[in-house]
């Protein structure tokens, strides 16, 4: 009995009651904890990243320039064609009726029109 008089003392015994209400609010609430940990060791690297729609706005507007592109060089084509004196104002007309094709659900196929303006351009002999 003397032994546990001495060993219990009420400075340990506050000791013990802060041990455990320690214990009770680190398990409560140490997931605040660890997320400010987290946070603070790993910050996030620059901006955040472009949504899906920013993407597939970017590969359109590529592929639509791509169109553009080619109508320009087949005009440019058609036009070096008609100063040598060849008929191309239906050549021009189908190149014209392919760049009002320029829109997602046609754009392939206004290449593919375009392709074949410029492969039926007569060449110089």
């Amino acid at each position: 009995m003397d032994f546990l008089l001495k060993a219990v003392t009420p400075r340990k015994v506050a000791l013990f009651i802060a041990l455990l209400a320690a214990l009770s609010l680190g398990r409560r609430y140490g997931h605040y904890l660890k997320a400010w940990y987290l946070a603070r060791r790993y910050p996030p690297v620059g901006a955040a990243p472009l949504s899906g729609k920013d993407i597939s706005a970017q590969i359109q507007n590529e592929e639509s320039r791509r169109v553009v592109l080619r109508y320009r060089q087949v005009c440019a084509l058609l036009a070096a064609a008609g100063k040598r004196g060849a008929k191309v104002d239906g050549l021009k007309a189908e190149a014209d009726a392919a760049l009002s094709l320029n829109t997602p659900a046609y754009r392939r196929e206004a290449l593919r029109i375009l392709s074949r303006v410029q492969f039926s351009i007569p060449r110089k002999q």
